[in-house]
């Protein structure tokens, strides 16, 4: 069985596995030495990176609705904020930022999210924290995100990319 062993985006491996594409014909070894990597994960089918199906929010579904947006998120260092009870982590989109935070549900992420000044992305009252960009935040599902941007196209791209919808359960069913 010929194996692909180059890097390509998620959703082209995705694509070539699920069409078989990969099995049926390998890349010269020309272009697989040609391909910068993208993600520093070697791709091929048996090594296909895999997120749960969950339908929450996970690293792996946020990375992957920013990249699809096109928006080359870079992974950060872990951020911890007094007011929030979970951690979280760092992108970087360019010249923004973004600080994602996961809970365990929608409820736990709603008691967090309650107490806090939407337009500030600080607790209701508090005015200690600069955050040195104008804030958005983003809420859906189990994720709490705020993104930390001057630029309104990327504030529009990165809502639409985390706003529209949770990510899909997987499917249980056996296939037909």
């Amino acid at each position: 069985m010929a194996r692909a062993r180059y890097v390509l985006p998620m959703l082209s491996c995705i694509v070539h596995a699920s069409c078989g594409a990969a099995e049926k014909k390998a890349p010269p070894a020309s272009a697989a030495s040609a391909a910068p990597p993208t993600s520093g994960v070697v791709a091929g089918p048996a090594l296909l990176p895999t997120c749960p199906g969950t339908g929450h929010w996970e690293s792996c579904t946020v990375f992957d609705r920013l990249e699809r947006a096109g928006l080359a998120p870079q992974r950060g260092d872990t951020i911890r904020l007094p007011f929030l009870r979970v951690g979280g982590q760092t992108w970087m989109l360019g010249t923004s930022t973004i600080h994602v935070f996961r809970y365990r549900d929608s409820v736990a992420r709603h008691d967090d999210v309650i107490a806090l000044d939407s337009a500030r992305a600080q607790p209701a009252g508090d005015t200690t924290r600069n955050w040195g960009s104008r804030p958005t935040m983003l809420v859906n599902d189990n994720l709490l995100a705020i993104l930390l941007s001057e630029n309104d196209e990327k504030v529009e791209r990165v809502s639409l990319a985390l706003t529209a919808g949770p990510p899909p359960k997987a499917s249980t069913a056996a296939p037909k």
